[in-house]
């Protein structure tokens, strides 16, 4: 078996909908040996935003400090491999299909999700490294990564409405799947939170007997460079920060991985200021308000690309454009169809000229006609199409005036930045 042909079977079982509980896996991972428990020290994150930046910004900062890392994140933008790292290297394709052909006889009936993540445990307990960074799939209570039964910290990065069909239709239902991967004597680190979410992750932490800390954004001023694709963060305490990562959270991101590793640093020494911040400032994660200038047919555009897909996500979006002063007139949109689509759309009216709803995912998706007709309620002025496939709509956006935003879903952005990264 090659790279490919692993990568077939698995992107195959993508859609599929079912998934078996932590009961049923436990069984497989210990014929593996327990990989999920020779990981190092594990640093475990969930949210419904901010995760992906936040295990970014971790991993980049403990290898500045000389430590063996493993990364485990999703999605992907360019291939499966960049959702299992070490060191910040993608595992290799031929390491992929040799985990693949030994883990596969006992998981045909997992879901893509559940096999990926034995994978990467698996190539992870073999890689032995110091510390192994995991973001979370969905929740954390019943997410596959919790398998993991010790956990150094666990990181909640934000709580807000989304998979509301998996997780609960409330903010506490959500805040106590989310407060799932709290362990024993962890210690749990979060931002500022609705009080209803903030008492679930209190009593899931009281009842192991967690250590809480609770941080706010350090940064008072913050500053994206549009030509460098920069962001310059400053704070009193902590100086200045030059980081590639993009967005209005990426401050009280960057303060959640600050205030867990200042409580480490007492037990790792290896933990030190000035490695961290150089860590944190060689950090980079696509499709978080990605800024691409290039010359498109003779002329210089510029494309900004952001992954966010739930009403919080396209919130932050919002601010985030509105205190840079970029105006983008032309709109790419694609959402799941699980998503709250109302809200959404209402954040996005009254901003654009032309607005593109396109399909990202032809089974998953929103139709695009449908989405152009709920839009229409919110903003009657933007001239509004619906173009079913994602090049067409990329193309017909590129024959307007002005500024590009494409948004909506990973998965449009994904396809964007293959089209204009080339």
């Amino acid at each position: 078996m090659n790279f490919k042909q692993a990568e077939q079977i698995l992107l195959s079982r993508h859609s599929l909908i079912k998934k078996n509980s932590l009961d049923f896996l436990y069984p497989i991972f210990e014929k593996l040996g327990n990989p999920q428990d020779k990981l190092g020290s594990v640093i475990h994150v969930t949210g419904t935003n901010g995760k992906g930046s936040v295990c970014a910004y971790m991993e980049s900062a403990l290898r500045g400090c000389g430590f063996k890392t493993a990364l485990y994140t999703s999605p992907h933008i360019y291939s499966l491999r960049e959702r299992i790292k070490f060191d910040g290297k993608e595992i290799s394709e031929k390491e992929f299909t040799e985990v693949f052909e030994k883990v596969y006889p006992l998981c045909r009936d997992l879901t893509f999700f559940e096999i990926m993540t034995v994978i990467a445990f698996v190539w992870f307990s073999k890689k032995k490294p110091d510390f192994s960074v995991i973001e979370v799939g969905i929740g954390g209570l019943y997410d596959t990564t919790n398998v993991i039964k010790n956990t150094r910290a666990a990181l909640i990065t934000s709580v807000a409405l989304d998979h509301t069909d998996l997780l609960g239709d409330s903010v506490e239902k959500i805040a106590a799947q989310k407060a799932g991967i709290i362990k024993k004597g962890s210690l749990v680190v979060y931002p500022p939170l609705q009080k209803k979410a903030e008492n679930e992750i209190k009593k899931a932490a009281y009842s192991a007997g967690a250590r809480l800390l609770k941080t706010n954004d350090i940064f008072e001023r913050k500053k994206i460079l549009k030509n460098k694709a920069e962001m310059i963060l400053y704070s009193k305490k902590e100086g200045k920060f030059k980081i590639l990562i993009l967005g209005e959270k990426q401050g009280i991101n960057i303060s959640l991985v600050l205030k867990t590793l200042k409580e480490l640093s007492e037990e790792y020494p290896g933990i030190v200021l000035q490695k961290v911040k150089k860590g944190l400032e060689k950090a980079f994660i696509p499709a978080r308000f990605q800024i691409i200038s290039k010359k498109i047919s003779g002329l210089e555009r510029t494309i900004i690309i952001d992954g966010a897909h739930n009403e919080q996500a396209v919130l932050n979006l919002t601010k985030t454009l509105d205190k840079t002063g970029f105006k983008p007139k032309i709109l790419v949109f694609s959402l799941m169809s699980s998503k709250d689509h109302k809200n959404t759309l209402k954040l996005l009216s009254k901003r654009f000229n032309k607005v593109f709803f396109t399909s990202a995912d032809k089974i998953k998706s929103y139709d695009p006609s449908f989405l152009a007709d709920e839009f229409v309620k919110h903003d009657s002025k933007a001239d509004v199409c619906a173009v079913s496939e994602p090049g067409a709509a990329f193309s017909a956006a590129l024959k307007e005036k002005g500024d590009i935003l494409i948004c909506g879903s990973f998965y449009l952005a994904a396809l964007a930045l293959k089209k204009f990264r080339r």
